[in-house]
């Protein structure tokens, strides 16, 4: 089961990072890690209000992956400016970890947010829901 951030309301809809948030995963037999810096804002999952009844919420079990889903988007295709924060880490199995200087792609960033949702064992049915959503609405709100 996935970790899910410490974070603290600041508003209706927004959030805040209270501590560092460390999201370790699995790619091509690789570990790979994410950082995400406390202090971080976000805005929860973007579902409309008009669909709370169907039990997606813009918190609950999809904190984690909406924290990370939006601080890839918020900083994913940016160039790297602010050191390696908004790349992810790979583990070369020699006990560091390597920055990995490729920024995110939107569509690894959905994925992400789908893989998280999995390991919340959010239900599949709301899984698939939020990340068709992500894939068909997200465009206007990835970083430039």
């Amino acid at each position: 089961m996935i970790k899910q951030p410490n974070i603290t309301p600041i508003s209706d809809l927004e959030y805040e990072l209270v501590e560092d948030y460390v999201y370790t995963w699995e790619h091509n037999f690789r570990d790979q890690r994410l950082t995400i810096p406390k202090g971080f804002i976000f805005d929860g999952a973007s579902v409309p209000q008009i669909l709370w009844w169907t039990g997606l919420r813009p918190d609950g079990l999809l904190r984690a992956g909406a924290l990370l889903h939006d601080w890839i988007y918020s900083m994913g295709s940016k160039p790297g400016n602010n050191g390696s924060h908004h790349y992810y880490y790979d583990y070369h199995g020699n006990g560091k970890w390597v920055v990995q200087v490729k920024p995110w792609t939107r569509k690894q960033s959905d994925q992400i947010f789908s893989r998280a949702m999995r390991e919340a064992e959010y239900p599949k049915w709301k899984r698939r829901i939020a990340y068709i959503a992500v894939r068909l609405f997200g465009r206007g709100a990835w970083s430039k």
